[in-house]
């Protein structure tokens, strides 16, 4: 049970540095406790932790643009991030995580400001129809977390210009391009500040568990850089591979799960994974079960739940034809 609330604010902006104080965070949370943590990125596509950066975004572009390139530790699609996005993190103990709870935070809050917003899905906040917020979740032993975007006054010129959504994905939403699908909050309520949404959103985190909200203690900004060190790496936004060559053979596929990509990488055509599917449980167990047991059919583990099975049936028909 929750006794103590603490909330966290990033003064910086940068998606390194940030990603490591959510990962210290998340390492440091004592049982009872529980966390908001917000944060803001600049000019940054966030990948999830099973995509294809090559894919999902044109690098050269973001190179040429000075714009930072990173990977989160959850599933689920590319994001663009600049000052006018706010980023938001629950965290709890596992025996205290409800991300029910917390889309009702974000719901209140957001109501609170004057948006109308709703749950469309599994993950996505939408309001008169329109995208504003993707979430993602990450549970380890004893820690989860649920964390997502709060669009207020994104660039939307620069959103469309790096991501590369795939068409399958467009057409599975009932849209044309990735820019008709979302809206910045601040064209639904003009006089919307990030200030005062992070402020409803504190509000709104200590209401629901009806307890005082304290500022967190002093963080080890020794340990935090340590942490930023592996967010920043070229392995860990690329891969070992540096990202598999465009041209190379390649599947793709959507399901209501999620996309997924198959390719052949290196000289040696092994096959690989990619998914932006929010179950990164499965997703680590395909990629891993792949290269050891093609072109036959990827097990069944008895321990999966119905649909982390029929995703493993929805590989396995894709795999027929690869």
């Amino acid at each position: 049970m929750v006794q103590q609330l603490f909330y966290h604010e990033s003064r910086s902006l940068s998606p390194y540095y940030n990603l490591a104080l959510e990962e210290l965070l998340r390492s440091e949370l004592l049982p009872a406790e529980a966390v908001l943590y917000l944060w803001r990125n600049e000019h940054t596509v966030v990948i999830g932790k099973h995509q294809s950066a090559r894919h999902e975004c044109d690098l050269e572009a973001l190179e040429a643009d000075g714009v930072s390139l990173a990977r989160r530790k959850t599933g689920g699609g590319a994001v663009f991030h600049d000052a006018g996005n706010l980023n938001f993190t629950f965290l709890n103990r596992r025996e205290d995580y409800d991300p029910g709870r917390n889309f009702e935070i974000l719901l209140e809050a957001l109501k609170a400001v004057g948006v109308p917003a709703v749950l469309s899905g599994r993950n996505d906040l939408t309001a008169e129809g329109l995208k504003f917020s993707g979430n993602a979740f990450f549970k380890s032993a004893f820690v989860a977390y649920h964390h997502g975007t709060l669009m207020v006054e994104v660039s939307m010129e620069r959103l469309s210009r790096y991501l590369r959504v795939s068409p399958l994905k467009l057409r599975a939403k009932g849209v044309r391009s990735v820019q008709s699908r979302v809206v910045n909050l601040r064209q639904l309520c003009p006089v919307l500040t990030l200030e005062a949404l992070g402020k409803s959103l504190q509000s709104a985190f200590a209401a629901s568990y009806s307890l005082p909200l304290q500022p967190g203690p002093r963080l080890n900004e020794t340990r935090i850089a340590e942490i930023e060190k592996t967010f920043a790496s070229r392995e860990w936004i690329l891969g070992k591979a540096g990202g598999f060559d465009a041209a190379s053979a390649k599947v793709e596929e959507r399901f209501d799960w999620g996309s997924l990509l198959l390719v052949r990488e290196g000289d040696s055509g092994k096959p690989n994974l990619y998914s932006d599917a929010l179950d990164t449980e499965v997703v680590e167990y395909l990629r891993a079960e792949l290269p050891r047991v093609y072109p036959g059919p990827i097990p069944l583990p008895a321990s999966f739940s119905p649909f982390q099975k029929k995703m493993v049936e929805d590989v396995n028909e894709i795999l027929k034809r690869f």
